[in-house]
Parts: C-alpha cells; structure tokens; sequence
C-alpha cells in the first residue's frame, strides 16, 4: 500500500503545479467528457417546431447492425442513441410514414433489421434507455427500408432534411446506414417561412458549441457559381439565410489548428469554385451580412469544398466525427460539402484535475472517472486499474465499472482477471435488465 501511495505521489508532484495554471475553481465543475454527446436540435416546421434530444455513441469499431452486435443488435429493441432513452416533441399534429401521430413529446425507440428499421413513439418519457420501456405505451410504430450510405458517420446522428413548408425527412444515419422516416403537416398558420431555423446544441470536450441559422432550400435556382443566384463565388455569405449564422464556444478551441477564444460568433462565408473561406465576426446582432465590418472580424480559414455523392435540397450544418477533443462541423447544400476542423484541450485540464484529486482524497473523489482518464488518456494501466478498484469498493453493484476494469485487464494482458470482472459486469447488468451491458461484456469475454 506504502508502495503504491509513492507511487501516485511521483505521479502527481510533476504535475501538481499545472493545476494552477488551469485555476483550481474550475476542478469542481469539469469532469470527463461523455462518452456520447448529447445533442438537442430544435427546428421549425409547418408553423410549429421539431425538438430531438438524444445521445450520440460513435461506433469505435464495434459491430453493429447485425446479428448478435454489440451495438444495436437486429431484432432486438434499441434506445435509439444512448443513455436516457431519446425523445422527440412535435407542437403540431403530424404525419410519420403516413399514419397520424397527435402533437407531443414521445420516446423513441426501434428495432433494427436486415432489410427495414422499425421506429417506435411511446409515451414512457423518464425512461433511462430501455429501462421502464412497455409496450402499451406505444403510440405509432412505423418502418422504412435501410439504405447504403456512401460515407461511414462515426457518430450516431439525427438530421431533419429536405425540410419545406408541409414536409421534412428525419435521417437516421450511423456508420454506412441511412433510415428516412417522411414527415408532413398540415400548418395552422398558413404563413410558413421558406427558410426554417434550426438550433444546435452539441456537448464537445469539457463543453457546448451552440448554433443557429435559417435553412434555405435550393428550388431549382444556381448556388456556389459565378453571379449565381445563391451564395455566388467570392461574395459575402450569410452562411444561410435571414439573420446572420450565430455560432458560440463555451470553451477555447482551434478552427483548423487556428486558436478561437470560447464566445459568441456571426458566421460567414465566402464560396468560391473549389475552397469556402470562414469568417468568424464578433457581429453578433447583425441581420444577414448588413452590419457586417471587417474589422470586427476575429478568425478566418479558408477549407476545401468538395463535391459530394448526394443531393441536399436544404442548407445543413451538422456536427459529426465527435470526439472528446475533435469534431468536424458539416456544411452540406446542393451537391457540395465542406468540413470544418474542431479542436479542443481536454487533456492537460483532466490531468491537473485527477492529480489534485488523487493527492488530496476524500469522500467526493471520483475514482471512476479517474480510472477512465488513467486508462484512456494516460495509457496508466496500473493507476487506472488502482482507482477503478477504489470505485467499486464504493459501489460493487456499479456493472459499468466492472467493465470498465475488465478492459484495464485486457489491455495489461491479465485475461483471466478481465473475464472474471467481465463476468461480473453481465451479471449485475442482466439482474438490473440493461441488455447493452450484457452484450459488451459477452463481446469482450469473446475477444479475450
């Protein structure tokens, strides 16, 4: 025991100054970044509005989709994301798939398959993922064939498009599949805007980025081309439509390796025939591109525009590729796309965090997420594995730790250890009814 306390304390004393630089308030409030973000996306339709709240796993090359997978397994039903169960609230009647659905908040789940995806609206609403799920509180089933994307998301995601007047489509798309599921409405106020704005809100590293704009359709007309009717080629760019594209970082980040302090921005854009250059404007409060000065302009980067696979009728800017300090921003329109580089730190502030923590411990020490930042970020199997120990003696009906520590012993090579822990994990999460749990556990015992 003597020997391990040294051993953390020759840990922690290198570092232990950094955690001043970071500014010890901050310890209170910061933890890991989620393993899958949450997002909330707010757009209008027909005269009313469409809110999804959902957690957004990545992939990181597990199965999926398939028989017996360790994510989504077909015929089996699935949270659709993670963590608490996803929801979705219409304000206006609606059609999905045709068939009626009242105006609401839902729970959605589905059931994947070979060929078809079911998605189910319940009225269950304090679900934790499938947890409290009951069929008798379906309200609409409905299906739609899986398709083939040309891309592989990463990161699981919901995307309203093609959104018009009356209709939109909701995307599914995770990994190489793509699920529509067409909605209509019938508006109360006919008086519909043409171009429908969407708020964005996306967990990233230690914090948000937030976005709105306004979503303009194409309608036949030529956009990203000389003198074109939208968004012609070496001209300004609201980048969207009506008021100016807001976008706000609660937490320093690099554009593009280019260093942006955490606030609130205007986003433009200037088209041109093979790149878009990015200008973030402290503008905040401008209507489109009037107001707009140049000198109050705070970073600008200039990206590739490429030609994509498919046709996007409506403007879209959606985060994907989202990792604890990485994402891209995606601005789709027409038959072109650009990515937008995201960085963050991360690291560094978690070190100086669990070094202070685990030099000072006590009661509120979280020896969980200590244990994840040891193992995923420092690669300190026996630190990790130390802490994660720690944080099971606090709660040993906790089957999330337990597999967690099998995955410390897998990767210190201790196989018999990591199965009896995996074991354990399956154990306690079939007695709780978590199925996901179950699954990853099985899976690892399977790879060991």
């Amino acid at each position: 025991m003597l020997k391990h306390q040294f051993y953390i304390m020759k840990k922690i004393i290198a570092t232990l100054l950094l955690s001043v630089s970071f500014g010890l308030f901050l310890f209170a409030q910061v933890n890991l970044p989620p393993a899958s973000t949450k997002q909330i996306i707010t757009n209008e339709f027909g005269s009313g509005k469409i809110t999804i709240e959902y957690a957004r796993p990545n992939l990181k090359n597990r199965t999926y989709f398939a028989e017996n997978s360790e994510l989504a397994p077909i015929g089996k039903l699935w949270r659709f994301g993670a963590n608490a169960a996803t929801t979705i609230k219409f304000t206006e009647d609606v059609t999905i798939n045709e068939k009626p659905l009242a105006a609401g908040t839902y729970s959605v789940y589905a059931i994947p398959g070979k060929e078809t995806m079911s998605v189910i609206f319940n009225k269950g609403l304090k679900n934790w993922g499938l947890d409290g799920y009951k069929e008798s509180e379906d309200v609409l089933r409905v299906s739609s064939p899986v398709e083939k994307s040309p891309f592989s998301d990463e990161t699981f995601a919901l995307v309203l498009t093609d959104v018009k007047k009356t209709s939109c489509k909701l995307l599914i798309t995770w990994g190489h599949y793509d699920v529509y599921l067409n909605l209509t409405t019938n508006p109360k106020n006919k008086m519909v805007q043409p171009s429908s704005k969407q708020i964005v809100i996306n967990n990233f590293g230690l914090g948000d980025i937030e976005f709105s704009y306004c979503r303009p359709n194409i309608n036949n007309r030529t956009y990203f081309a000389e003198n074109s009717e939208l968004a012609p080629q070496g001209k300004l760019w609201r980048l969207g439509a009506n008021a100016a594209t807001l976008i706000k970082f609660t937490n320093d980040v690099k554009i593009d390796g280019k260093e942006l302090k955490a606030g609130k921005y205007a986003l433009y854009a200037i088209p041109s025939d093979n790149s878009m250059e990015f200008v973030f404007n402290k503008g905040v409060d401008n209507w489109g591109t009037e107001g707009y000065k140049e000198n109050q302009d705070v970073l600008r980067v200039k990206l590739p525009l490429e030609k994509s696979s498919f046709f996007l009728e409506t403007f879209d800017i959606e985060m994907v590729d989202v990792k604890d300090e990485s994402c891209k921003l995606l601005v789709s329109w027409g038959n072109k796309i650009c990515f937008i580089p995201i960085t963050t730190n991360v690291k560094d502030i978690l070190k100086a965090k669990f070094e202070k923590e685990l030099y000072n411990t006590n009661d509120k020490t979280n020896f969980y997420d200590a244990a994840r930042f040891y193992f995923e970020y420092e690669k300190d199997f026996p630190l990790a594995l130390e802490c994660i120990n720690k944080a099971i003696s606090k709660n040993p009906k906790g089957y999330w730790m337990f597999l967690l520590k099998a995955r410390i012993l897998k990767e210190s090579n201790n196989k018999v250890e990591a199965k009896t822990a995996a074991e354990a994990c399956a154990k306690i999460a079939a007695e709780e009814k978590n199925d996901d749990y179950v699954t990853f556990a099985n899976e690892l015992i399977k790879n060991l």
